[in-house]
């Protein structure tokens, strides 16, 4: 249990790198370009897959899966939490009404837990994986 909460903390502060880069080109998108939240979040969202990937390939699950194994998986990983994080800031900043760096956190915290289950018993899970 010990190991579980100190891949999902490690996990967490990879999330913090990738949201600052998310949120960072989310904004500059929205503010300076006049993007609509949706597709500018996408963007972010997209942004940061790359580096989101990369530290938790090596820090988060150590993986020693292969890179033409484990990239597919993390980018239909990645998918679905990018179908799910552009419906609900399209709902929250839409419908509901709620200014875009609200409907952005509440995405975040829900493709978070998501993304931490999917990648690391699915994508990651290699022979140094099982043993955990």
């Amino acid at each position: 249990m010990r190991r579980l909460a100190q891949q999902f903390s490690t996990f967490a502060l990879v999330g913090v790198v990738g949201t600052i880069v998310h949120y960072g080109v989310m904004g500059v998108l929205i503010e300076m370009f006049s993007t609509l939240p949706v597709p500018a979040s996408a963007t972010g969202f997209l942004s940061s897959a790359v580096v989101s990937y990369l530290l938790n390939y090596r820090l988060t699950f150590a993986s020693s899966t292969q890179h033409r194994k484990a990239l597919p998986r993390f980018l239909a990983v990645g998918t679905v939490g990018l179908g799910m994080n552009s419906v609900l800031v399209g709902v929250l900043t839409g419908p509901v009404g709620l200014h875009w760096v609200i409907a952005q956190a509440a995405a975040t915290l829900t493709v978070l837990c998501w993304n931490f289950f999917a990648n690391r018993h699915w994508t990651f899970s290699g022979p140094r994986q099982a043993k955990q």
